[in-house]
């Protein structure tokens, strides 16, 4: 059974053209995305990308599993690449640049991987639908990631992240992790790195069959 139906495109266009013309949001992805805006009016070719999605209850550790994902992918992946905290712009680094808050818990991020001449986008944050999510996953839709990661919580319902993705990129291929909860957090983190595990050799055969 189908979970994604597509909307047309004119109609997502129509969706997203305010957030487009708004300089403060286009800001907010960084310098990558001011080189690729010129791109914005061609046709997508939303088939060629993968839709990796993170899903799972509030503070069960989405991002902590997509940070766990980002860091082992790390290691098949171009040493320089885009990496910033979301709301802030991406910026060019040559390391892990996973960052922790005051409480020690990972901070949202969105970050640009390239495995292979292939380029893997990340956006971490899923529990609601701000303009910086819409800009940020069109964007690495339009520059034709061949992966993309991002997370949703558990609930299909009107607003929510997983409703946005449902409604607006149906025609993107899809494949759905539901994250492992632990309730000690050292345990958390080795549950965690193993899911990660898995779920990067699945995006490393998707992308060996591309």
């Amino acid at each position: 059974m189908r979970l994604f139906s597509p909307l047309p495109s004119q109609l997502i266009k129509q969706t997203e053209k305010r957030h487009w013309n708004n300089p403060k949001i286009q800001n907010r992805v960084g310098e990558t995305f001011n080189s690729c805006t010129r791109h914005v009016p061609r046709a997508w070719d939303m088939s060629k990308t993968q839709m990796i999605i993170l899903r799972g209850n509030e503070n069960c550790g989405k991002t902590t599993l997509c940070a766990a994902v980002y860091r082992q992918l790390l290691q098949y992946a171009n040493i320089e690449h885009s990496f910033g905290q979301v709301g802030k712009p991406m910026k060019t680094v040559k390391q892990d640049s996973i960052e922790l808050d005051e409480k020690g818990n990972i901070r949202d991020f969105q970050t640009l991987l390239t495995v292979g001449g292939k380029k893997i986008g990340f956006f971490s944050m899923g529990d609601y639908v701000p303009d910086y999510l819409k800009i940020n996953i069109r964007f690495f839709i339009d520059i034709e990631v061949a992966i993309l990661v991002c997370c949703t919580r558990s609930r299909n319902r009107n607003n929510s992240t997983y409703r946005y993705y449902e409604e607006t990129y149906g025609q993107l291929r899809k494949k759905i992790y539901w994250t492992e909860f632990a309730q000690n957090k050292n345990d958390m983190y080795k549950i965690k790195d193993k899911q990660a595990e898995t779920i990067v050799q699945d995006i490393l055969s998707e992308l060996h069959n591309m």
